[in-house]
């Protein structure tokens, strides 16, 4: 995938994300059950600042726990609406199909992979990808299903990853965020 796709499906993710919280933002909240909305929130200013490659480290652990939580974090509770617990579902696994594009997509080698994946069986052919995305009109469910069965053909993780080595530390080469001169991350302006 181009830098140029890349820029363009994460604004398409952007935009779609700003939309299921603007609907989730009709919805009851209490302060127990607020915490999605928190998720959402720190996800969309994560996909906002991703025009350089030391941002992607946080966007896709964002995108991981995002998509990845309806299964523990808020399912069993009561205190959400049958409306809200429906859009939460669309948007996660919106979330899992847009993490599992780009990590097929933009991860080097995807000539071997795809071969690795095809050998999987059919779920590794790359045009599965766009019949996962015509299942999320379906049902986020099915989806989700149809997704897992992808994942698994690329050997991709199915539960969030767990940032031991600290993958968030800005690169020394990018050009945004350079270090500046007390070895701290700067803005790309000089120094603090």
């Amino acid at each position: 995938m181009s830098v140029k796709a890349d820029q363009a499906h994460l604004e398409e993710l952007s935009e779609t994300l700003a939309g299921f919280r603007t609907l989730l933002g009709k919805q009851q909240w209490t302060h127990n059950t607020s915490g999605i909305l928190s998720n959402l929130h720190t996800l969309c200013g994560h996909l906002k600042t991703s025009e350089c490659e030391c941002t992607d480290g946080p966007l896709r652990q964002a995108l991981e726990e995002f998509a990845h939580q309806p299964a523990a974090a808020w399912s069993v509770s009561v205190d959400i609406a049958d409306s809200a617990r429906q859009l939460i579902d669309e948007a996660a696994a919106y979330s899992f199909f847009s993490l599992t594009l780009l990590e097929i997509l933009t991860a080097p080698g995807l000539d071997r992979r795809s071969q690795e994946a095809k050998a999987e069986g059919s779920y590794g052919e790359l045009p599965r990808l766009a019949e996962a995305r015509l299942e999320l009109t379906i049902s986020p469910h099915s989806a989700r299903t149809f997704i897992t069965r992808i994942r698994k053909a690329w050997s991709l993780n199915d539960s969030p990853s767990i940032d031991i080595l600290g993958s968030h530390r800005r690169p020394t080469s990018c050009p945004l965020h350079r270090p500046d001169t007390f070895g701290r991350r700067g803005t790309g302006q000089g120094p603090d």
